[in-house]
């Protein structure tokens, strides 16, 4: 099947019906802190696999994990995905300090990856007590 040349994610046309899990407002936010953290990766000096490898797993897992939570039928089943979600933002976090401190990347590449998770991290946890007291 070939892509509509005129194909825009933001186009309204295209985006007439929405899954679940994009009703969130941190989900943008994760996308967004996942495409960020994909450029960190890509400026680390080699040597710096495992951790990128971990950094870009844990990035990836947020957005993803957000997601399968608005599959589950149960509220803990749901509460659990978030809590996985919100976990790794905070392993992602920890990889940033990391990062910096091994000087695999400019610090102020870092901090910017690190005001993003703090956004991530403080959405999450709001969505969180939002289900709870459902």
């Amino acid at each position: 099947m070939e892509m509509d040349p005129s194909f825009r994610w933001d186009d309204k046309k295209f985006m007439s019906k929405q899954f679940d899990y994009e009703k969130f407002d941190v989900f943008p936010v994760a996308v967004e802190l996942m495409a960020l953290i994909d450029e960190t990766v890509h400026l680390m000096p080699r040597g710096g696999g495992e951790i990128a490898d971990l950094l870009q797993q844990n990035a990836r897992s947020i957005p993803l994990n957000l997601a399968a939570g608005t599959t589950e039928v149960t509220k803990e089943r749901k509460l659990q995905c978030y809590y996985d979600a919100r976990r790794s933002t905070i392993q992602c976090a920890a990889m940033v300090d990391v990062c910096n401190r091994l000087e695999l990347v400019d610090q102020d590449h870092l901090f910017a990856n690190r005001d993003l998770l703090h956004r991530v991290l403080d959405m999450m946890t709001k969505l969180i007590e939002i289900e709870q007291e459902e």
